[in-house]
């Protein structure tokens, strides 16, 4: 829960596991449980893909494949 705090008080949603904060991946706003694919351009831009309800705050990678990647597949190159 910390590194979700420490992004909401900054005003950015929190990098999931598997996600490193400010690259491309998944991402969870702890407060609607929402969690949101972000593709980041070379240019800096970011475009959302995806858009999920997850049932819990996403802690682990075991939570994190059984709630979004059992569930959606991404393409490699993205």
């Amino acid at each position: 829960m910390t590194l979700y705090q420490e992004a909401l008080d900054c005003g950015v949603l929190g990098a999931m596991p598997g996600t490193s904060q400010g690259m491309s991946g998944w991402y969870q706003d702890p407060k609607s449980l929402m969690a949101y694919y972000f593709i980041v351009q070379d240019d800096g831009e970011w475009t959302q893909k995806l858009l999920l309800r997850c049932s819990c705050l996403i802690l682990t990678h075991y939570q994190m494949n059984r709630e979004i990647l059992s569930k959606v597949f991404i393409p490699p190159d993205h």
